[in-house]
């Protein structure tokens, strides 16, 4: 299992599952080839632990929209970017090693 990327997530090769952890720090990435049992499993323990500190899991379906005109909402003049549309997004509670990209967000607190 990897950790790493510059964006959120770029290009995944088919054979690839990605992961990305939100925290106050950034986010973390991890890979595994889903073909390799051994990181499969590693992916999978990451995500159970992560889960058993109450994290929540997303499974995105669906292409990321990166690109100015595919699923352009409006344009933030003071950030000096584009806000896009969301992919379409599958809350999971069990890891899934098929899947191509999931993100997990920490817990939020109630009030």
């Amino acid at each position: 299992m990897d950790v790493g990327a510059d964006k959120l997530f770029g290009d995944i090769p088919e054979t690839l599952g990605a992961m990305a952890v939100l925290g106050a720090e950034g986010d973390i990435k991890y890979t595994w080839d889903k073909t390799n049992k051994t990181e499969v499993e590693a992916a999978r323990e990451q995500f159970n632990n992560l889960r058993s500190k109450g994290f929540l899991a997303f499974k995105i379906r669906g292409k990321l929209r990166e690109r100015k005109g595919d699923g352009v909402i409006d344009f933030d003049s003071k950030a000096g970017r584009y806000q896009f549309m969301a992919p379409p997004t599958e809350k999971i509670t069990e890891f899934d090693p098929e899947a191509k990209r999931v993100v997990l967000t920490p817990p939020v607190g109630g009030g």
